[in-house]
């Protein structure tokens, strides 16, 4: 079994110290050169949206965990690290930058993108929250400047900055398990336990990811959750506490230039540079049903060709009805085909 590369980045403690415990931009004006004051600029106006995150645990210990989180909505809406607060015995205890201490209620969590949402419930009435802006994180380069800011250590609004260090990871490169789905921005920005659920922010105090994980033995290897996700799953968790998924029946996973090089070298294979390939069909599957077949590239989904394997699964998050989608299909060397599934819902 692969050993995964990565571990949370969460803090557990028990009830008097500290313990550490291994769990797994870009500017509107690209032409112009950024300010000596760029960095500090994007932290002021991101810095006020990151909150510290507390609770105690469901452990055979009194532990508390310890983690971030971001403001997403002015009426008290939190995101978080799923593994942050799943395991809370106690309401979560959000401390703002400014010191102000509130209770959240946990909105629900989704382990599969390991997200969660807190609302806020002991504002005063009419209390508004400042809400961080949402970048598209589909519009991260690797290369760009970008901040983070958490509370590592219990240390709050710490700030660090680094790159984009690449784009669309996928969990299988990490060596996570099949229930985490999800793609990832890889960041050199220095991140450590604590800093779970915090900003990843480009130069103009948008955020672009949720901090999430870190490689346990090396340095400049850490990992955050795309805006694009959160936005998807924050907006499942809202309208339903949960996230509903449809079941298509097969497994896939994002091209890269290192996958069709390798699937070139192997045999017959679609000239493409881009798309989702499809490793595996569960028999009598709504995709078995459809034709899909293992090799095959999916290029569109319902027409639009900006796909991979995540954004493929988001596009239906909230599935409730049958409907069909049509997948363009390239198979062998080159046999175009447009395939109609009917997804089934599945939790």
């Amino acid at each position: 079994m692969r050993r995964s590369l990565v571990r949370r980045v969460a803090a557990a403690a028990p009830a008097a110290w500290y313990l550490l415990r291994p769990r797994p931009a870009r500017c509107d004006d690209e032409g112009a050169a950024p300010g000596p004051d760029y960095m500090t600029r994007a932290y002021e106006i991101a810095s006020p949206a990151v909150v510290n995150i507390q609770c105690e645990c469901r452990r055979f210990l009194r532990e508390v965990a310890i983690g971030s989180g971001v403001i997403v909505g002015e009426s008290g809406r939190v995101v978080t690290n799923a593994h942050v607060v799943a395991n809370c015995s106690t309401p979560p205890v959000i401390t703002a930058e400014d010191g102000r201490q509130f209770t959240g209620r946990l909105v629900g969590f989704d382990q599969m993108t390991d997200l969660a949402l807190l609302q806020i419930v002991n504002e005063t009435e009419g209390q508004t929250f400042p809400a961080v802006q949402f970048a598209n994180s589909d519009a991260v380069r690797p290369g760009q400047i970008v901040l983070t800011i958490g509370s590592p250590l219990l240390l709050h609004t710490t700030v660090t900055h680094g790159i984009i260090s690449a784009v669309q990871r996928q969990s299988a490169e990490l060596g996570l398990s099949k229930s985490h789905r999800t793609d990832y921005i890889q960041t050199d920005a220095p991140i450590n336990s604590g800093n779970s659920g915090g900003a990843l922010v480009d130069l103009n105090g948008r955020l672009v990811g949720i901090t999430t994980m870190k490689a346990p033995f090396a340095a400049g290897i850490g990992f955050a959750i795309p805006t694009n996700t959160v936005r998807a799953i924050i907006d499942q968790l809202e309208k339903n506490g949960r996230v509903l998924r449809p079941y298509l029946g097969f497994a896939m996973v994002t091209l890269t230039p290192a996958i069709i090089a390798r699937e070139r070298s192997i045999g017959d294979f679609p000239d493409v540079k881009a798309g989702v390939l499809v490793t595996n069909v569960a028999p009598y599957s709504p995709a078995d049903r459809a034709g899909l077949l293992a090799g095959d590239v999916i290029v569109a989904v319902d027409g639009d060709p900006s796909i991979n394997s995540v954004r493929l699964l988001l596009q239906h998050l909230g599935f409730e009805s049958q409907r069909a989608v049509t997948f363009d299909v390239l198979r062998n060397r080159g046999q175009r085909l447009r395939l109609s599934v009917t997804p089934v819902p599945r939790e």
